[in-house]
């Protein structure tokens, strides 16, 4: 009986979990990422393309990207209600906010820790790039117009705005951005 009710909480967990099937672009642009420092691996080397990415890891993403040289960011140390001094990306979130790519919930929350959605991602890095500056429309249908525009993503991509994305989607998404050339 009791390798029977492991069997089901095993078969349940398989079946329930949240798994994405990496594909060989997400792999390539995980590896570019990993190999200029912009995507950092986990202790066993991996990436774990497959598993979701939260708000603190893009933001994290994004500093990298804007201040590889990890140079002084001026500004004022932004207070989210939610996040903590001791948060291991209190830093870059404060840089990010700074840096103007990030802005948290009317609230006064950034949820660090929550996964990210597609329109957030996208919508960093169109910040990030300097193109979110006075778009029209509401959010984020005009951040993902904008994203098309610029080919960070396919004009005919229609995933959900608030579908959580994986690392390795984050990872196309970041690579199409980082090698997004302005005409």
């Amino acid at each position: 009986m009791k390798r029977f009710i492991v069997l089901m909480i095993t078969v349940i967990f398989l079946f329930t979990s949240t798994a994405y099937a990496v594909t060989n672009e997400e792999i390539y642009a995980g590896n570019q990422l990993k190999t200029v420092g912009i995507l950092q691996g986990y202790d066993d080397g991996s990436l774990k393309l497959e598993r979701p990415i939260r708000r603190c890891e893009v933001a994290t993403i994004a500093v990298r990207i804007l201040n590889p040289n990890q140079d002084v960011i001026d500004g004022e140390i932004k207070s989210f209600s939610d996040l903590k001094t001791e948060h291991w990306a209190y830093k870059s979130v404060s840089d990010a906010f700074n840096l103007g790519i990030i802005h948290g919930y009317p609230d006064g929350s950034f949820k660090p820790d929550k996964n990210i959605s597609y329109a957030e991602v996208l919508t960093i890095m169109v910040n990030c790039l300097g193109d979110g500056k006075e778009l029209e429309g509401e959010w984020p249908a005009n951040y993902i117009a904008k994203a098309k525009e610029m080919k960070i993503i396919p004009a005919n991509d229609n995933r959900e705005n608030d579908k959580v994305i994986s690392r390795g989607e984050m990872a196309q998404i970041v690579w199409n951005s980082i090698t997004y050339k302005k005409r």
